[in-house]
């Protein structure tokens, strides 16, 4: 940095921390944000997506989607905990896209230990193709994470028309603006709270 002319960061938030950290002239820090490119990240017609998801991944609508990573700061413990609060009769099951299958690593265990094993979808690999029919074709796009630098998957998905809920914390409320519902991503009530809200309604 004491030889550059100026620094890009994607976002507002990462800007602050990064004049926080290292001594540069605010003026040569610059925010550029981050895209999605629109001939892939679009809303479709819905039962087209639906099939193609079903044909490839054997997921059927409706579903609640997430993105499944046991990397501590996406949080996905919270939302399965919260998950486990929604009423079986009036929620629809929740898609882990991405994760490992069944049987395999620490989300498993913990949808085993919450008693939900029969509600959840555990994805695999989802090729970069399909993400945006899984997008399209969720009733509600969640993402917990406690800390982003931008938070890609929230554009996505509200590139897609899919509703989203997801954390109020670090990047995220800057790239959602006031088109996501924001709760507090490290509360297990107030997830499911913003969760069902978005599903019911």
């Amino acid at each position: 940095t004491r030889r550059v002319n100026a620094v890009i960061c994607v976002s507002q938030h990462l800007r602050e921390e990064f004049l926080a950290a290292v001594e540069m002239p605010p003026d040569h820090v610059h925010v550029v944000y981050n895209g999605v490119d629109h001939s892939r990240f679009h809303p479709r017609y819905r039962p087209e997506a639906r099939q193609r998801a079903a044909r490839l991944l054997g997921i059927e609508p409706p579903y609640i989607l997430a993105l499944a990573s046991s990397e501590p700061r996406k949080n996905i413990s919270t939302l399965i905990h919260a998950y486990a609060k929604l009423p079986a009769d009036d929620v629809p099951r929740l898609v882990l896209a991405g994760a490992a299958g069944w049987g395999k690593g620490p989300l498993y265990d913990l949808v085993r230990e919450a008693g939900i094993a029969d509600r959840v979808r555990f994805t695999g690999y989802v090729p970069e193709a399909v993400l945006p029919d899984l997008y399209a074709g969720a009733r509600c796009f969640v993402f917990p994470s406690l800390y982003e630098g931008f938070g890609l998957p929230v554009l996505e998905a509200m590139a897609c028309s899919a509703p989203v809920v997801a954390s109020n914390r670090s990047a995220i409320p800057e790239v959602a603006g006031d088109g996501a519902l924001l709760v507090d991503g490290g509360n297990v009530v107030a997830l499911a709270e913003g969760i069902y809200r978005v599903v019911s309604d």
